[in-house]
């Protein structure tokens, strides 16, 4: 196997074979966010923003943090000028990044970042998603306000 790609068993609920393994990417994700904000960036803040605005709403189980993980990866691909990941520039990055979340819930479709060819969405019901994400995303899913107040939260618990 490749550095940062490992192998995990993993128990299904099913009755038949219930003993699989799973592929996980852990290791190269830690590498790229240990780095991520090398360039004085705030990838890793907007990743904190989106987890804790997640965890803190009835969004269902079936979407979890990692779909956000990814899209911030592919975001960061996109953008590899620093000025594009500047305090200034967190809302509207916040925003592109909910947004490409509903599209990617509406298409029903989000590639894993490291296998491509794979759905992260695959045999999910994401109506439930659609319907809530809908209800907040583009201005209305967080005032920039609201945005500075979670910034600021989150900037000083960085510094404790």
């Amino acid at each position: 196997m490749d550095p940062g790609v490992s192998l995990v068993a993993k128990v299904l609920e099913a009755s038949e074979n219930t003993k699989v393994w799973q592929i996980t990417f852990s290791s190269s994700e830690i590498l790229i966010f240990k780095d991520i904000d090398a360039d004085g960036g705030r990838q890793k803040k907007l990743l904190k923003i989106a987890k804790y605005l997640k965890t803190k709403s009835d969004l269902p189980d079936t979407v979890a943090s990692y779909h956000l993980k990814t899209l911030l990866l592919e975001m960061n691909e996109r953008r590899k000028d620093p000025a594009d990941w500047t305090e200034d520039k967190l809302v509207p990055q916040f925003k592109e990044l909910m947004n490409g979340f509903l599209a990617a819930l509406k298409a029903g479709i989000l590639k894993s970042f490291f296998i491509t060819k794979f759905n992260l969405f695959r045999g999910k019901n994401l109506a439930e998603a659609i319907t809530k994400v809908s209800k907040r995303s583009g201005v209305t899913l967080i005032h920039s306000s609201q945005s500075r107040s979670v910034t600021r939260r989150l900037s000083q618990a960085e510094t404790r």
